[in-house]
Parts: C-alpha cells; structure tokens; sequence
C-alpha cells in the first residue's frame, strides 16, 4: 500500500486513479465563509465571489479525477428564507450562478457538461427552468466531467422527480431508473464531502445514486476545499477504510481504541452555529 506522505506528493495519476467517479459534494456556510472575508451578504459582490470559489472547487475535483460532481444549489432552507424579497432575490441570484454568462463561459473553457435538476418546481419568474434550458443547449453533451446542480423546495420534491421519472420510462432498474432521471448513465456515488453538522438527507444524497458511500464532514465554511485536502480524503477512501477482509479470525483489536468516548457528531452551539465538538475526553 502506498503510504500517505507519497500519496500526498505524488504523482496525480495516482490520485486520479482511485478518485470516485461520482462524488457528491455539498459545502456549506457559504454566507458565513464571505463574512471571513469581510464581503457584505446579501449583495452582488458575495454572489459573483461564491460563484468563483465554486467553480474553483468543483474544477480541483475534476482535476483530481472526479467525473460527475453533484452539488446542491437551492434547498429548502433557502426556500424558507425569512421574507419573500430576500428568497426572491436569492433565486434570482442562483439563476446567474448557474447559467449566467460568465458561468457560460467557463463551463466552455474548461470543457464541462452542466445541468440543473428540480428547477420545474420553482415559478418561472424566478428564471431557473430557463437556466436549465441555457445548460441544455450551450453546454457540451459529450463532455468528461459534469456537474450536476440540485435544486428542490422540499425532499418531496425530491420523490416526485424520481416518481415521473419511473413512470414515463417504466424502468425496471436502478440504471435504467438513474438513465431516465439524468438521461445519461450516472455512476453510483461512492462519496460524500458535506459539511458542518452530520446528516443527510435526499437533497444531499440523490436517493437513486446511493452506493456504498465513503462520507467526509469539512468544518471549513464555504467553498474552501484544498487539492491536500481533495488527496486525503481520497487515500482515506481508497487505502485507510478498506479493512473489510473475508476472514475475519484472529483480527487484532486496540483496547485503547476501542474504549474511547468520543462520539463523531456530537458538537456545540456557539452563537446561532453549530460546531463540532473537539473537547471530548478520551
């Protein structure tokens, strides 16, 4: 097995030799992350910075070998905004993010396939479903890499999606269900890079891609994933986790370890965020 120090400074032919096809990848905090960095939220100037923090991101994913990225966009949080001016306009914010021109432009620059879900369930003045459209016809269909933005009002949503999906197509498969949902084949997701406090649900993970996924919780706010950061996630996937053995006589256990207290997900409440809770006793 490869030790993590060359991994680290290695070749990315090795990287990209055990990166996840499909990897799902929902950072959060992002107003938190422009508040670091002394940008105003709400304004022009934290739209037009988080939209090139994304793409740098998702572009250092691509770079390490990821083919498809699925990445949340609206949730229902954003829906619930506290009034509807404010929810207005960050919809229409996300329209530009996704397919404005500038987005256009480097989605063709760097060669990627977009394409926007969920949009059909927002009213059309807010402009996603012809953000869509925009993806649809001026992004390249046979590109390498694509990144898939989810957007969803509710986790219904989610299953009504999936529901019209099943019945237009009849699938009787989990590939023909995922080829009629994306029209493409998709493979299943083996990892998960979220953030913040421990869960999921359907709008993090897409309910037809689930696999045996692999899932990282980054307490960085925003879109602020390092290439380091991409490759030791990446070795702990490939060569750390993989303990599963057929045999499974005579394994050695610590009792240190396995006597430990600390509980991952437990965390504290400082102000109006949770953090994790690094203090505890073992």
């Amino acid at each position: 097995m490869i030790d993590l120090a060359t991994f680290l400074s290695g070749s990315i032919d090795a990287v990209r030799a055990v990166a996840p096809q499909t990897l799902i990848y929902t950072p959060g905090g992002t107003r938190r992350a422009a508040a670091l960095n002394n940008i105003k939220v709400p304004s022009d100037e934290f739209v037009t910075w988080s939209r090139r923090q994304m793409m740098n991101c998702v572009k250092l994913l691509f770079d390490h070998g990821v083919k498809h990225v699925f990445s949340g966009m609206i949730f229902p949080t954003t829906w619930r905004e506290i009034t509807p001016e404010y929810r207005a306009q960050m919809l229409q914010w996300t329209a530009w993010t996704i397919a404005g021109d500038e987005a256009l432009a480097d989605y063709q620059r760097y060669g990627w396939k977009v394409r926007a879900t969920g949009t059909e369930h927002f009213p059309p003045e807010y402009n996603l479903s012809a953000a869509a459209q925009r993806l649809e016809a001026e992004t390249d269909p046979n590109a390498e890499h694509t990144l898939w933005l989810q957007n969803a009002p509710s986790e219904d949503a989610v299953y009504a999606m999936i529901t019209a999906a099943l019945q237009h197509s009849q699938a009787r498969t989990r590939a023909e269900a995922i080829r009629s949902l994306y029209g493409v084949d998709v493979p299943p997701a083996t990892m998960l890079i979220s953030f913040g406090k421990l869960f999921i649900s359907p709008l993090i993970l897409p309910p037809l891609l689930i696999d045996n996924v692999q899932a990282y919780w980054t307490q960085k706010p925003g879109y602020s994933i390092t290439a380091e950061e991409i490759r030791r996630i990446f070795y702990d996937a490939a060569y750390t986790r993989q303990t599963w053995t057929a045999d499974k006589t005579n394994r050695e256990i610590d009792p240190a370890v396995a006597a430990h207290t600390a509980i991952v997900g437990l965390g504290v409440r400082k102000g109006s965020h949770w953090y994790p809770d690094l203090t505890q006793d073992g």
